[in-house]
């Protein structure tokens, strides 16, 4: 698991490195942006938008294995909205699944800020039972309860992007020619 979360965590820092990219993305294309990277390892097997439980999931993995992976993406939009994700996620999981994953994108904001508000945030989730660890800078784990089964515990990761999105529009730009190049990049990297 922490393999794929790292290599969700290498993508996001991309989008880091690389701003001038991925500037007009919004959610839903930065996580197609990720899916592609997920595919390019599990050959397809990650799919977005994905019914599940109660509702559909951005990021759902399902490989030999069984379903390793269900994730939701968000713009960081306070304290109050990262409580709600965490429920929305809550509401995707079975009780066969263990794990959880939410991705915030920070765009234009105070990071630091961000990242100290989220424990808070965590921490005070209904379904929060402790073992709130930092991984690294932007990557944090807690470990929740199912609302209908308060002995199944379920571990979430918490990932951050801090992104250059220009929010303040509220427009959604899709540059398919960039998502094209990663997809070619990609393509030729595994021809290689």
């Amino acid at each position: 698991m922490l393999d794929i979360i790292q290599l969700l965590d290498n993508q996001g820092r991309q989008f880091e490195k690389t701003p001038k990219t991925y500037r007009s993305f919004g959610e839903e294309d930065l996580r197609n942006v990720l899916l592609v990277s997920l595919n390019a390892v599990f050959e397809g097997k990650a799919t977005g938008e994905t019914f599940i439980q109660k509702g559909k999931s951005d990021i759902y993995l399902n490989i030999d294995k069984g379903n390793i992976l269900v994730c939701e993406c968000k713009i960081w939009g306070g304290g109050k909205k990262y409580g709600e994700t965490i429920d929305q996620l809550i509401r995707y999981l079975t009780w066969r699944q263990n794990y959880g994953i939410i991705i915030t994108f920070i765009q234009n904001k105070s990071s630091t800020a961000i990242l100290k508000a989220t424990a808070d945030a965590i921490k005070s989730h209904h379904s929060y039972t402790g073992n709130y660890t930092s991984l690294n800078q932007t990557h944090f784990k807690s470990d929740h309860v199912l609302p209908n089964d308060d002995q199944k515990s379920v571990e979430f990761h918490h990932l951050f992007i801090i992104s250059t999105t220009n929010r303040e529009k509220h427009q959604v730009f899709f540059h398919l020619a960039s998502l094209k190049n990663c997809v070619s990049i990609f393509v030729n990297f595994l021809v290689k």
